[in-house]
């Protein structure tokens, strides 16, 4: 390995993890103190691109918390991808192996749902995109084709299975985010329920789903075909028509912008 090389690496082991000694030039003045404005520069940086991908979380958590938390996940997971843009992809799975840590850095089993659904709306923006299909596209289809029919998804749509109801949390905090003010925060409820999450246009949406279309709309993006999405809905839907409702939310999704062109 050649000199600067090793003293590339030795930096970095200096900034994040703990000072090395052989960086430190003979008779060099108070070498440990500027080392210490890299260490804290690393980790402020990384605090506030964290806070940037979970401003609601970090609204909701406040400066000083949220600041422990981001600290205690750099230290857990320093920052692997060449963009700082990703950095938090973990965080959540960060929160669920360490549930010590959690309980003290998370004051409300809600956040954890919370992280989830803002790291989806992140994800949801920065996603690829593709063309998107019209209800002219599926009235070319004969219909011996539709119980084949397997639908192509947008690259920004996702599922989330979530356990407390932090929509209201969310929205009361962006608003205050939006505007400055500090409205009050409804108590989280426990609720299992689904969100679909995707972007229209250059803004990412969401909405909660009823339980027989987030069993359908997760069936469909397994690959699975309409015949036997339609199935699943006419097994939990007794004395509705299954095809007809199945129908509606096809062109629901279509509406809006869930599902891209073949």
């Amino acid at each position: 390995m050649n000199t600067l090389q090793s003293q590339q690496q030795a930096f970095r082991r200096a900034v994040v993890d703990q000072p090395a000694t052989e960086l430190f030039a003979t008779g060099s003045s108070d070498p440990q103190r500027r080392l210490k404005i890299y260490r804290h520069a690393y980790r402020s940086r990384l605090t506030d691109a964290l806070a940037a991908n979970y401003p609601v979380l970090a609204r909701a958590l406040g400066d000083e918390a949220f600041a422990r938390l981001a600290l205690q996940y750099i230290a857990a997971r320093p920052s692997r991808h060449a963009s700082i843009r990703w950095f938090g992809d973990e965080l959540g799975a960060f929160c669920d192996e360490c549930g010590e840590l959690r309980d003290g850095l998370l004051p409300h089993p809600a956040l954890r749902d919370l992280i989830r659904l803002e790291w989806a709306i992140c994800g949801a923006f920065d996603a690829a995109d593709a063309p998107l299909a019209t209800r002219a596209d599926l009235l070319q289809l004969v219909p011996e084709a539709w119980p084949a029919l397997r639908l192509r998804f947008h690259p920004s749509v996702g599922l989330l299975e979530l356990d407390w109801g932090v929509e209201p949390i969310w929205q009361a905090l962006s608003r205050d985010i939006e505007d400055g003010l500090e409205r009050e925060v409804p108590e989280p409820r426990a609720n299992r329920h689904a969100i679909v999450v995707w972007r229209q246009h250059l803004t990412p949406k969401w909405r909660s789903l009823e339980t027989v279309e987030a069993v359908c709309l997760a069936a469909a993006l397994r690959g699975e075909c309409f015949g036997p999405c339609c199935e699943l809905a006419a097994n939990r839907l007794a004395g509705i028509d299954a095809p007809a409702t199945m129908a509606g939310w096809l062109q629901g999704w279509l509406i809006e912008g869930l599902i891209a062109r073949e």
